[in-house]
């Protein structure tokens, strides 16, 4: 009996400690410090994007993690010069600086993958969800020719939601000191572009850092 008796102890214990070290690491919180370098077109509409992102997660399975981020990402402004005559009397020619920027508001869902030991190392990353695109440009005097009372400045913004997609490689250093540094691509407006629109692409990085709550 007693023969009986130890295998199982041993057996519910291993499956005990794995179980226990498994519960540990399924829901966690988590905080992002996100910068986004825009590509192509997207650059002539914006600098850099930078901001934090509130990011949560649950396990599944070991290797496998369903994910929620959200934040806001301010753009800084990119600066483009040009000439512009002016309809008055006397010719004018200005040249004007033109500021324009992109806020970004995301609301990613999505999932990783780890390949080594959950909730640390290696893993990739796929995240689809909206993003709330809040368009600033505004036009300030340069320099102006002949006539500098016609030197005038304007501003406007627009905003439009688009569904995109984001793919992401990581690495989080250990479930002992969970600090996560991601790299990922991004098609900001895959769905819901308007005819003409061309599609707004992007290039992140992010660091951050998680709290696990079971």
């Amino acid at each position: 009996m007693r023969k009986l008796i130890l295998p199982a102890a041993a057996s519910l214990s291993v499956f005990s400690c794995a179980t226990t070290a498994y519960a540990d690491d399924i829901l966690g919180i988590g905080l992002d410090a996100q910068f986004v370098m825009p590509l192509g077109d997207f650059a002539d509409a914006t600098g850099p994007e930078i901001g934090p992102l509130l990011r949560g997660g649950i396990r599944l399975v070991p290797p496998l993690e369903l994910t929620a981020r959200v934040g806001f990402l301010y753009g800084l402004s990119s600066s483009h010069e040009s000439t512009q005559s002016t309809p008055i009397t006397s010719p004018t020619v200005i040249t004007v600086n033109e500021k324009r920027s992109v806020d970004d508001i995301p609301v990613w869902l999505g999932a990783r993958w780890f390949f080594m030991d959950a909730p640390g190392g290696l893993y990739a990353a796929l995240e689809l969800g909206m993003n709330v695109l809040r368009a600033h440009a505004g036009l300030e005097p340069a320099t102006t020719i002949t006539n500098p009372t016609a030197a005038t400045s304007a501003s406007g913004s627009t905003t439009s939601t688009r569904e995109g997609l984001n793919l992401g490689v990581g690495y989080v250093l250990s479930r002992h000191l969970p600090l996560d540094v991601r790299a990922q691509f991004s098609m900001l407006n895959l769905v819901g572009k308007e005819s003409g629109e061309s599609t707004l692409y992007a290039a992140g990085l992010s660091v951050g850092y998680t709290f696990f709550f079971l």
